[in-house]
């Protein structure tokens, strides 16, 4: 470095997003939060603005529905546990089994696949 420069801190900057939110029924659309954090060559880290990061999409088509936990009767018990199944359902208007994390992310309590007896 010629003299009478000044070095300034190296940044690095990178975006992280929030687990996408309930999917709107009037538009067919669910979003997510976008956040870009610069860390400098000391590892300190702080909350920029997200024009400093190359942001991905924040808002994603998805489809509306009404979300249920299926599930069976107590089966026998096996080692002081019984055991039953459960399942996401999903209805818009055909009712059909997905993911189980299509419950989980509208925030259903899942039920209970096991307990003592």
């Amino acid at each position: 470095m010629p003299m009478g420069q000044i070095s300034g801190p190296v940044y690095t900057y990178l975006d992280s997003y929030s687990a996408y939110g309930t999917c709107s029924e009037a538009t067919s659309t669910k979003s997510r939060t976008a956040t870009c954090t610069r860390t400098d060559d000391d590892n300190n880290s702080t909350v920029v603005g997200n024009s400093f990061c190359e942001i991905g999409e924040t808002v994603t088509a998805c489809l509306p529905g009404i979300y249920i936990w299926a599930y069976g009767v107590w089966g026998s018990r096996i080692s002081n546990v019984k055991e039953r199944w459960i399942n996401c359902r999903r209805t818009d208007p055909y009712t059909r089994s997905i993911s189980a994390n299509g419950c989980d992310g509208y925030g259903l309590t899942r039920p209970a696949t096991q307990a003592a007896c």
